[in-house]
């Protein structure tokens, strides 16, 4: 990662937090353990899917092969892993 996206990549995160801060319950910001709680679940249920998402439309195009059933079939495998590391991680 080149010094321009390293900056590019911070600036986009801050604004991210700024808005996941947003929407959690103050009662979660009390202490260290509230807050990473909610890091957490934000990670999970928000970012995740959706990088993931990214990375599998952007990836190799091969990776499923052409049909669409594929697609959809590794779609479903590529959430459920991520669904299981969620339950590992909260």
């Amino acid at each position: 990662m080149t010094p321009q996206e390293k900056q590019e990549l911070k600036k986009h995160l801050k604004s991210i937090s700024e808005i996941l801060v947003r929407n959690t319950p103050k009662e979660k910001l009390k202490d260290f353990e509230g807050i990473e709680l909610a890091i957490r679940e934000h990670f999970f249920e928000k970012i995740n899917l959706e990088i993931a998402d990214f990375f599998f439309i952007n990836s190799n195009p091969n990776l499923c092969g052409k049909s669409q059933k594929n697609k959809k079939y590794c779609w479903r495998q590529l959430k459920k892993l991520l669904q299981d590391s969620r339950r590992n991680y909260l």
